[in-house]
């Protein structure tokens, strides 16, 4: 059972129309899936979680009544590098104020020499920092910068204003991380299949031709070819294969 789940397209509702697969945009998306699933559960309010993200490590506290909501991460089979948008999710989710086991090794900015993690380089990247640095960088080169932040041209963003862009997108999953009702209309007419294609047969035959088969083969009409001869086809096989020496192989891909 899914308890609740978010996405980073829900993100231009609440004002982030641009950059959406980048690691603030991640942040975003676990912040509103940690505040989302703690209304549901009525712990939005005992809960707030870490309201100002500073890039350090955080970790919710329990309470003195309700225990907080616990989840783990299961990240599939995504690398598990450090930076990796997924930990953005996961930073995001801890700050909404989900108690998640977890270490702070493969958040951005941690130092493997050092052993410690960067909270001014993690905190950076919370608010698109490393965004705004790629885009002063490539103001200098016209063509470029064009081609990579058309989008960001279109909407008037800056590389100053990014980072009150991502603190406003913040403030609003906060003020409001329910689901929105979807307004696209129910169709007036279900389209039904007229015919349901057959499945896709390969037959190795070594000593006779099947009957069955060919007429299978040969048939035009989608009912004929799915139920027509399936049952002949099925057997006529198996009796090929009892009486070659070498036999007959049918695959089947429905």
């Amino acid at each position: 059972m899914v308890l609740a789940a978010a996405y980073s397209h829900e993100l231009p509702r609440y004002g982030l129309e641009v950059g959406l697969t980048n690691y603030a945009a991640a942040y975003c998306t676990g912040l509103l899936l940690a505040r989302r699933v703690l209304k549901l559960r009525d712990l939005n309010q005992e809960y707030e979680g870490n309201v100002e993200a500073t890039g350090e490590d955080f970790s919710v506290e329990p309470a003195d009544g309700r225990r907080p909501f616990r989840a783990l991460l299961d990240v599939g089979l995504i690398r598990t590098t450090t930076g990796n948008r997924v930990f953005g999710a996961l930073k995001g989710a801890l700050d909404g104020g989900l108690d998640i086991p977890h270490s702070d090794k493969r958040f951005a900015g941690f130092k493997k020499d050092e052993k410690q993690l960067d909270a001014e380089v993690h905190h950076k990247y919370i608010y698109g920092g490393h965004v705004a640095d790629y885009m002063r960088t490539l103001a200098e080169e016209s063509e470029k910068y064009q081609s990579h932040f058309r989008e960001y041209i279109k909407k008037g963003i800056k590389a100053d204003d990014v980072e009150t862009l991502y603190k406003k997108v913040h403030a609003a999953i906060r003020a409001d991380p329910s689901v929105a009702k979807s307004t696209k209309e129910s169709p007036k007419e279900h389209k039904r299949l007229l015919g349901r294609p057959g499945p896709i047969c390969f037959h190795i035959t070594c000593a006779t031709t099947c009957t069955a088969c060919l007429k299978h083969s040969q048939s035009s009409t989608p009912a004929a070819r799915w139920l027509g001869h399936l049952k002949k086809r099925a057997v006529c096989c198996f009796a090929t294969r009892r009486r070659s020496s070498r036999g007959s192989v049918s695959f089947l891909f429905f």
